[in-house]
């Protein structure tokens, strides 16, 4: 599959959403075509778990809809 550029503007989206939700700072980022590198500070334990499980959910939901696809593929 090949990823447009709105497909790499809504991860971001995503990612800063669940990341105030959760009171997650995200230090730095690398978005890569097959992988993300993220440098984060959590004040409470188990944040980045239920902000990477976040961003996982909304662009999963968007990816799935911009591509046509239903489920994991």
């Amino acid at each position: 599959m090949i990823l447009a550029d709105d497909d790499y503007r809504y991860f971001p989206e995503c990612l800063d959403d669940a990341a105030h939700r959760e009171g997650l700072a995200i230090n730095a980022y690398l978005f890569m075509t097959s992988d993300v590198h993220l440098l984060l500070t959590s004040a409470e334990e188990g944040s980045a778990r239920l902000v990477l499980k976040s961003v996982g959910r909304c662009y999963g939901r968007y990816s799935n809809q911009r591509h046509r696809r239903a489920g994991m593929q």
